[in-house]
């Protein structure tokens, strides 16, 4: 696994150490074992909980991860089922069709906003040539090469 992913849950399970034990009970122990059992032993989290931006200061790993413990875990089901639904839209509208076979090159921004650029029409030829040399030049150049090593 990546570094950056235990990095991520070790930066998770600090967070969960400072949340209210009640929201910490609704997850599922099974979940929290595995965010244990693959965190960086290694990493120390630096989260300064008295300043107010500290959620802007978290890692993109840890806050994908602090967003699937809520909508699994912490809102209502039929809450739940609106946020798996707008992520459903949005992935429809990210991946359509339209978009992946109209040559058409999707870039992503830093904001998560979609930026499509026509792609030249134009074809280029490149042409695959084969040099192939002699049998007896290539059993030259293996003994060559044999003797010199």
């Amino acid at each position: 696994m990546e570094e950056r992913y235990k990095e991520a849950f070790a930066e998770t399970l600090y967070i969960l150490d400072y949340t209210d034990s009640e929201l910490v009970e609704k997850i599922h122990k099974r979940f929290l074992n595995f965010l244990e059992e693959n965190k960086s032993n290694s990493y120390i989290s630096n989260i300064d909980f008295t300043d107010s931006n500290w959620q802007e200061k978290i890692k993109p790993e840890t806050n994908e991860i602090l967003g699937l413990i809520y909508r699994d875990y912490l809102v209502t089901p039929e809450k739940r089922q609106q946020l798996i639904k707008s992520e459903n839209e949005q992935n429809s509208q990210k991946y359509s069709y339209d978009k992946i076979f109209n040559k058409k090159e999707d870039i992503i921004t830093t904001n998560d906003t979609f930026i499509s650029k026509e792609l030249e029409n134009k074809t280029e030829e490149k042409s695959l040539q084969i040099i192939s040399e002699p049998w007896y030049i290539k059993i030259k150049n293996f003994f060559k090469n044999l003797f010199n090593k």
